[in-house]
């Protein structure tokens, strides 16, 4: 092969291999590739190898999906300032629209949809956005109008919208520890509070109980009396023969139990004994029913006393 001939083979193969790999187009995954001619849009190449014209022009779209994420300030009822993480997840619908029919589509994206959230915030407290912020993702991804016209305009196409938790204000954060310790000083307080009413009121119980009891032996010990001494006046009576009535018999023990007090309480070096000069049918001594009660209870010590003391029994006073 001559000079001449190699001169025009390459003449005529590199400009054809030239015009071949610019007609060949070559889309990455997740991508889309926009053909255009002369400005205008032609069509669109899938991932792969595909073919265009080789004067047309390619421009590959990525169609993954991508996020967007910011602390936005947020205004609530109850502050101004408040932060809160907004991540958005996105993704390229339509490609033509995308990139050739919008200027600035992404920041238009992202600014309907922080509007979005900021309204649903402005009527809502701190407190609110902590227990319900996923309220205000439900409410903007079920919003269909909004959305449907924002991807038919810019080609994109909302796939989820993530709130963290609300970053409010320090000051906003210092008064909830506040209220927080102060809440916790009120519940020891109640709980050392009820222990205190259950110690009071066991004690309280157990004041009546003791009290209950000295009084069920009070009264056993005075119905003992009584019955000692009905029993006294009716030996005298049956003793008697029939001579001596019950009430006279009654009368007798009386008298003799006042005339065993008078001794106890002569013998006293701690009392004054006063004798009357009348009013008494027991030698003019005065006694009321009280003063024949604590006579009583004081022969009863008397007539029992502790082990190995020697005392004697009431029967044998009686007897004198």
């Amino acid at each position: 092969m001559d000079l001449g001939t190699i001169f025009t083979a390459a003449a005529i193969g590199i400009p054809a291999f030239i015009l071949i790999a610019r007609s060949l187009v070559m889309t990455e995954p997740a991508h889309e590739t926009l053909v255009t001619s002369f400005g205008k849009f032609k069509g669109i190449r899938e991932p792969g190898l595909s073919y265009k014209h080789f004067w047309q022009k390619g421009t590959e779209i990525g169609i993954f999906t991508r996020t967007e994420s910011d602390d936005l300030n947020v205004a609530t009822t109850d502050t101004n300032d408040t932060k809160l993480p907004v991540r958005i997840s996105w993704s390229v619908s339509d490609s033509n629209r995308f990139a050739f029919e919008n200027n600035n589509p992404r920041e238009e994206m992202i600014s309907i949809i922080y509007a979005a959230v900021r309204e649903q915030a402005h009527s809502m407290s701190v407190e609110d956005l902590f227990g319900e912020k996923d309220s205000i993702k439900k409410s903007i991804l079920e919003d269909q109008d909004m959305l449907s016209s924002m991807e038919k305009r810019l080609g994109i196409k909302i796939e989820n919208i993530i709130i963290d938790e609300p970053k409010p204000p320090q000051e906003i954060i210092n008064a909830k520890k506040r209220i927080e310790t102060a809440n916790l000083e009120l519940q020891a307080a109640e709980k050392e509070a009820k222990t205190l009413k259950i110690k009071i009121v066991a004690k309280a119980e157990a004041d009546m109980e003791r009290r209950d009891l000295e009084g069920q032996g009070a009264a056993k010990f005075k119905a003992n009396i009584v019955q000692g001494i009905a029993s006294e006046a009716k030996s005298i009576v049956d003793g008697s023969g029939g001579n001596i009535t019950a009430k006279q018999a009654m009368d007798i023990v009386l008298r003799m139990l006042e005339l065993e007090v008078q001794e106890k309480a002569a013998g006293s070096n701690n009392k004054v004994f006063f004798m009357g000069t009348g009013g008494s049918s027991s030698g003019g001594v005065s006694l009321t029913k009280e003063d024949l009660i604590a006579g009583l209870e004081s022969v009863k010590e008397q007539n029992n006393p502790h082990p190995g003391s020697g005392g004697k029994g009431t029967a044998r006073k009686l007897e004198r």
